[in-house]
């Protein structure tokens, strides 16, 4: 199969996926570096006051080019204390995920709320329970202009778009969304914490049907996520994390870890991590399927913190070099509170 034969299958396949629309929703490989796609749960938990955060994935760009899969997210956070240094946490911001040469497009704004208790606390540790809610309204669209359909070809290479095709009575529409989210932290000193967390997603359940108007409703998402640092030496930690989707038949698995070195001394440089991850999901039919290796390198200057991160196909898409890139940007306000 040549480049131009697998573009035109992965074309074909973005237009299936139209009409199967309760599969996988966007995600990032940077997941902890994407809060508020994670769980509504992880609103407001920052070292300072407030934080922007954007996201830009680009899958499969060297096979696809201008029809490859673009994922974006940007969010603006905060968090107010409390006496009892318990806090509540807000959030809003949005999402954009385009697909394939007919653009099948979902743009979403959202406002999250967040309350964390704090449990325990001495000289040393702190232990927070956090719940947190999401709302959101989507947009989902599709652009036919492009498409080409069997009654358009005449069986012998040729091709007439005036031909009759397919009419949609839905191609552009408005649904809410309600996501839920726990989560549990614990700070034990100076850079060592734990965290685990369970997001719900899609429990409104909307129909997004595109095609002929039948209902088709978006599947409930369970997000299992946590994630550890701990020190090795002086200036080096280890902070392995891991991340699990579970949507309708789609499983996916995140897992690996980061080493963090850190600059204490430095009023400029807070730290640089580097770390390899791993992501695995299940075959329909059965199985597990192997799908690629995650490298990323994260640095914090001052309070801008930029990552960095390639994703390595190791599917039956690696021979024609099917590699995602994906940045993250976090500037953090207000220091540490």
């Amino acid at each position: 199969m040549n480049m131009e034969k697998l573009r035109i299958l992965l074309i074909t396949v973005v237009i299936l996926f139209t009409s199967y629309v309760s599969g996988q929703d966007l995600y990032f490989s940077q997941f902890n570096a994407s809060p508020l796609v994670l769980n509504p749960a992880l609103t407001g938990s920052i070292d300072g006051q407030m934080r922007i955060t954007s996201n830009y994935r680009n899958q499969w760009y060297p096979v696809l080019i201008g029809d490859s899969y673009r994922t974006a997210a940007l969010s603006l956070e905060g968090r107010k204390f409390f006496k009892s240094e318990s806090y509540l946490g807000w959030g809003i911001g949005g999402t954009r995920d385009t697909s394939g040469e007919l653009s099948y497009r979902v743009t979403q704004a959202n406002l999250n709320l967040s309350f964390a208790k704090l449990v325990s606390k001495d000289t040393s540790s702190a232990h927070y329970i956090i719940g947190g809610a999401q709302l959101g309204i989507a947009q989902r669209s599709i652009n036919f202009i492009n498409a080409r359909w069997p009654s358009q070809h005449d069986g012998n290479g040729g091709f007439d778009p005036f031909e009759p095709a397919p009419t949609f009575s839905n191609p552009d529409f408005l649904h809410l969304d309600f996501n839920f989210g726990i989560a549990y932290k614990c700070q034990l000193g100076n850079r060592k914490s734990y965290h685990i967390g369970l997001a719900v997603s899609h429990l409104n359940r909307p129909n997004i049907s595109i095609f002929y108007g039948l209902p088709e409703p978006l599947s409930v998402k369970v997000t299992i996520h946590g994630g550890v640092e701990l020190p090795l030496t002086e200036k080096l930690s280890i902070a392995p994390s891991f991340m699990f989707l579970n949507q309708n038949v789609h499983r996916q698995l995140n897992l690996g870890s980061n080493l963090k070195f850190g600059f204490p001394e430095s009023q400029l440089l807070s730290f640089i991590q580097g770390g390899l991850f791993y992501r695995l999901g299940n075959k329909i039919g059965g199985g597990i399927h192997s799908d690629a290796f995650i490298m990323m390198l994260t640095t914090q200057y001052k309070n801008f913190e930029l990552g960095l991160s390639f994703d390595k196909t190791v599917s039956n898409l690696s021979i024609f070099s099917a590699n995602t890139y994906e940045l993250s940007v976090g500037i953090i306000f207000g220091g540490d509170t």
